[in-house]
């Protein structure tokens, strides 16, 4: 009895493991935009099973103990990598993971002859950053506040937008948004029942 109790033991012991094949991933997959909500999972093998804490760069003070770290509404100066740390009573090892935060700008995508349109530019700074808008390869400054607005937008303000946010420790650029103004022209067409009306969409740039 005491021979088989021995070699039980030598079994369990076997079978405990550090953590291994640790992984970290990040949802949603793809561009992280300032404003949104942004989670880091790390998950891994182990027995028994592994508790996390997350770490960002060199710094060593945990920013949460859980297999998830959330933020809710992600900003630019949360940018860097961060730190996955697995472990459990028989070892611990990291795994590691870069993000980077975009600037926010909004609208996109085609609007409607005469609409209003309001294009807002978002940064995290300290001091506080300066915001100027961009039009094409203009140099000049549309404006120099974080929202641009366009009361009744026409077909020649189509074009490539662009944000610069700055401050004395240096610049930002967002990415370029490129607005499509639609224009509706009305085509008269006439039948045996009369004049009737075709309207078409004509994209200008």
């Amino acid at each position: 009895v005491q021979k088989w109790t021995e070699n039980r033991g030598r079994n369990i012991s076997a079978s405990l493991y550090a953590p291994k094949l640790v992984n970290v991933s990040v949802t949603p997959s793809g561009e992280i935009v300032e404003g949104n909500s942004v989670t880091l999972t790390c998950s891994s093998d182990a027995n028994p099973a592994a508790k996390y804490t997350w770490y960002k760069g060199n710094n060593n003070k945990p920013l949460s103990v859980d297999t998830q770290l959330v933020f809710t509404s992600i900003q630019r100066s949360e940018s860097g990598q961060y730190r996955c740390r697995a472990y459990n009573r028989v070892g611990a090892t990291s795994d590691t993971i870069s993000i980077h935060v975009k600037l926010s700008v909004s609208p996109s995508n085609e609007i409607s002859e005469g609409s209003s349109v309001t294009l807002t530019c978002s940064s995290d700074a300290k001091p506080t950053a300066n915001h100027f808008w961009y039009k094409d390869d203009d140099q000049t400054p549309l404006s120099n506040e974080r929202q641009l607005s366009i009361t009744s937008i026409q077909s020649f303000d189509s074009g490539e937008y662009v944000c610069a946010a700055e401050n004395y420790l240096g610049r930002m650029t967002s990415e370029f948004i490129f607005i499509v103004v639609i224009s509706l022209l009305l085509t008269p067409l006439h039948d045996q029942k009369g004049v009737s009306l075709c309207v078409s969409n004509i994209s200008r740039e």
